[in-house]
């Protein structure tokens, strides 16, 4: 790939992360102030995915990751290149990669409390402050398993021009691979269940519950689903491609289609804050009064 190709790269996700930062600090913002309370239960769990989000926005700011395929390698470009040494690289990459998992699991968690919430209220109100700690203890395994792995995975390659390389042979390559892949089968598999057992439960309360009730729900959960269709297509697909493509990295032009999903990825952030703010009605109604209030004190101004 030549060196244009790597610029526009570079260029496209130092543009990319302003946007981000601001449409997700105005996400967040929404969700903290604009929330009923209600749904204040529920906004706790779609912040977390937001924040793990956000995180994985401002890694991405600081540090670009340029494959080196057919070689099992990564050049560190971006503002981190600036630092000179690769341990800021392996520092951010595995922030990344953290990141990226528990924002997947956060994901999970959305679906399976509101399949709680809906068939088992008692027992969630019961337990809700253990799940969030239970939530807690899962994302800081996540993180410390991930250093772990990310650890033995490492070769002692070239602690120089800024490279992250991977052992291509043993057991440690393909292990780290299919646990991300397992990773994300389970959460998938959390949420398709949840959901499931959510419409089985509509199904056998429909007959005691009033149907305002039971239409609040059903539209809590189609919500959700519209929702959902953002870190699914924008965020799980990518990220699959480019585990499969890091198993394979000799496939032909395996750098040119890493890079482009890369990319996507770069920009699931957004449309995932925005996705939200347009779908969930009291965060929709917040900006539109946000941005009209900023419309007319700029007519303010001008007049």
């Amino acid at each position: 790939m030549t060196n244009a190709h790597e610029a526009l790269y570079n260029q496209l996700l130092d543009y990319t992360a302003v946007i981000h930062c601001s449409t997700k600090i105005a996400a967040v913002l929404l969700i903290l102030f604009a929330t009923p309370q209600k749904m204040r239960p529920l906004s706790l769990y779609l912040l977390n995915g937001m924040l793990w989000n956000f995180a994985a926005n401002i890694v991405l700011a600081f540090v670009h990751i340029y494959p080196l395929f057919p070689v099992l390698c990564f050049r560190i470009d971006g503002l981190a290149s600036s630092a000179n040494t690769t341990i800021t690289g392996q520092a951010l990459f595995v922030a990344l990669i953290v990141c990226v998992l528990n924002c997947t699991s956060a994901h999970a968690a959305i679906f399976f409390y509101r399949y709680m919430i809906f068939a088992h209220t008692a027992t969630l109100v019961k337990w809700r402050y253990r799940c969030r700690f239970i939530l807690a203890i899962w994302h800081t395994a996540t993180a410390g398993i991930t250093v772990v792995v990310y650890g033995a995975c490492m070769t002692a390659t070239a602690e120089r021009n800024l490279r992250i390389c991977f052992k291509t042979d043993g057991w440690q390559h393909p292990t780290a691979v299919m646990a991300l892949l397992l990773s994300f089968a389970f959460a998938i598999a959390v949420g398709t269940i949840s959901t499931v057992l959510l419409l089985y439960s509509f199904h056998k309360k429909k007959a005691v519950m009033s149907p305002q009730l039971l239409n609040s729900h059903k539209g809590i959960l189609r919500v959700l689903l519209a929702v959902t269709t953002v870190p699914a297509f924008f965020g799980a697909v990518p990220v699959t491609v480019i585990v499969i493509y890091t198993l394979q990295p000799q496939l032909p032009f395996a750098k040119e289609i890493v890079l482009v999903f890369l990319v996507i990825i770069a920009n699931y952030g957004s449309i995932y804050a925005v996705v939200v703010i347009v779908a969930i009605k009291p965060y929709r109604e917040a900006a539109c009064s946000s941005l009209l209030g900023m419309l007319c004190c700029k007519r303010t101004h001008h007049g």
